[in-house]
C-alpha cells in the first residue's frame, strides 16, 4: 500500500487478513496485480526475486524477511518509505557459501581494477600537480575505458 498514512495501515491489514484467509494468497495477489480491487489508496502487488542480506532493500523490510523462521505469511505489515508492505514468503533458501578457489580469479580482478585505478589516478593527480591537468572523476573514468589498456595492473 503505497501510502503511510494510518489509513494505509488499515488497508494493509485488511490485505493481511484476506492473504491470511485464503485457499492462495496468490488469489489474493492476483486480484490486486489485475487492478480489479477498487482502493482509494495505490496498491501494487509484485513478485520479488531472492533477497539477500546485502540486497537494497530497507532495513526493516529485510529485517522482517530474515526473522521469519519457515515460509508464510508475516505475521504483520511492514512499514518502509514506500509505504506498507504484506509479505507472503514463499521459499527460504540456505546461505551460499563458496570456496577460495571458486571466487580466486573474480578476487584477483576486482583488486587489478582497484589497483589499475589508483595508478591512473594517481598519475593524473601528479600531472594536476604540476599543472598540467585538472583532476575530473569522469576523465579518469574515460581513461580506465579506453581500449588498448592492460586489464591486468603489473
Amino acid at each position: 500500500v503505497r501510502d503511510s498514512s494510518n489509513a494505509g495501515m488499515r488497508l494493509a491489514e485488511s490485505i493481511l487478513r484476506e492473504v491470511r484467509v485464503a485457499r492462495d494468497p496468490r488469489d489474493v495477489y492476483e486480484r490486486y496485480l489485475s487492478g480489479k480491487e477498487d482502493t482509494a489508496l495505490e496498491v501494487v502487488a509484485e513478485e520479488l526475486p531472492p533477497v539477500s542480506r546485502a540486497s537494497g532493500f530497507e532495513k526493516s523490510f529485510k529485517d522482517a524477511l530474515f526473522a521469519a523462521k519457515a515460509p508464510g505469511v508475516l505475521d504483520r505489515p511492514v512499514e518502509t518509505s514506500h509505504g506498507f508492505h504484506v509479505i507472503v514468503l514463499t521459499r527460504i533458501l540456505p546461505a551460499e557459501t563458496r570456496e577460495l578457489a571458486d571466487v580466486e580469479d573474480d578476487i584477483r580482478e576486482r583488486l587489478s581494477q582497484e589497483m589499475r585505478f589508483q595508478r591512473v589516478a594517481g598519475t593524473v593527480r601528479e600531472l594536476e600537480e604540476q599543472g598540467l591537468v585538472e583532476y575530473d572523476d569522469e576523465g579518469v573514468d574515460r581513461l580506465l575505458s579506453m581500449s588498448g589498456l592492460p586489464t591486468r595492473a603489473n
